[in-house]
């Protein structure tokens, strides 16, 4: 990783604005400029007189997000002289969105530029990857990937298809070819320690609230059952739900609902582990309609 340092000052002896980008031919270690050890590749200065129009803080705030822009910095990279970095510049501004202030919350915003933001995005890819077909054309055969790109854009796994389960296939068809290496990279000796962590996060929960549970329920329910049902419901979710690194697990508020139920059981005087079962059969016929639709 290599580092821009952005310098603004002002000075009285100064008319008009002076700026200088600069880029060194190899990084170098600056002491006492940046706060971590990283070496600094781009320097980019900007004095003024302390009477001006403009605000020297927003110019310096602007820079380094550009210098954040990870095309921008290769094209700061590539650059051969002053137009290079002006046309770099307009792809960044073509690529960016300009939101006044509004009385909207954050979500509601973000919600209303996603797509219009996405569009941008595959137009940016669609116009890049076109400058490198033709720079590498007649050396390489020339693919059109903007169908690709588009499809990959507009899959949205949100996305309503408005047909019964189509969001549960199209789970299905973008996580399991992804499936084996979620298991097969889980086989590295890097990822004991992990898988050692992991084992106790979901057995100590068990042996916790199964004393607690089984003292609620008149040993009805105990730490056996609950880690029995936890390992069987763990082992199932992580094969049939294509997301093994989801950790399931009794929590507090099932011991309270599971207090009040027995407790209710008794006062009615119902079987408490029928009423569990069928609490368990309405539950999975709730999730089913919300799946579907």
């Amino acid at each position: 990783a290599e580092a821009t340092v952005v310098l603004i000052g002002t000075l009285a002896f100064l008319e008009q604005p002076t700026m200088a980008f600069v880029r060194l031919s190899e990084a170098v270690f600056l002491e006492s400029v940046l706060e971590v050890t990283v070496p600094v590749r781009f320097i980019f200065i900007l004095l003024g007189p302390m009477q001006a129009t403009m605000d020297y803080h927003e110019i310096g705030r602007s820079i380094s997000t550009l210098m954040s822009d990870k095309d921008f910095h290769e094209a700061a990279y590539e650059a051969n002289d002053r137009q290079d970095l002006l046309d770099a510049i307009n792809e960044f501004l073509d690529c960016s969105i300009v939101i006044p202030p509004l009385e909207l919350e954050g979500k509601d915003l973000l919600r209303s530029v996603a797509a219009f933001q996405k569009e941008m995005l595959r137009k940016r890819k669609l116009r890049e990857h076109r400058k490198s077909l033709r720079r590498d054309e007649g050396k390489f055969p020339v693919k059109d990937v903007s169908g690709e790109l588009k499809e990959e854009v507009e899959d949205d796994p949100l996305k309503r298809t408005r047909i019964p389960f189509g969001g549960l296939f199209r789970d299905i068809k973008r996580r399991y070819p992804k499936y084996l290496s979620d298991i097969r990279d889980a086989m590295d000796c890097q990822c004991l320690a992990a898988i050692i962590f992991i084992y106790f996060a979901a057995l100590a929960p068990a042996i916790t609230f199964g004393g607690l549970l089984g003292a609620k329920t008149d040993g009805l329910i105990g730490v056996s059952e609950l880690i029995v049902s936890t390992s069987a419901m763990g082992v199932v979710f992580s094969l049939l739900g294509a997301q093994p690194l989801l950790v399931i697990g009794f929590t507090g508020p099932l011991l309270v609902f599971e207090e009040s139920f027995y407790k209710f059981s008794k006062t009615q005087k119902l079987d408490y582990l029928t009423g569990r079962v069928w609490i368990g059969f309405w539950l999975l016929i709730i999730v089913i309609i919300m799946v579907a639709f």
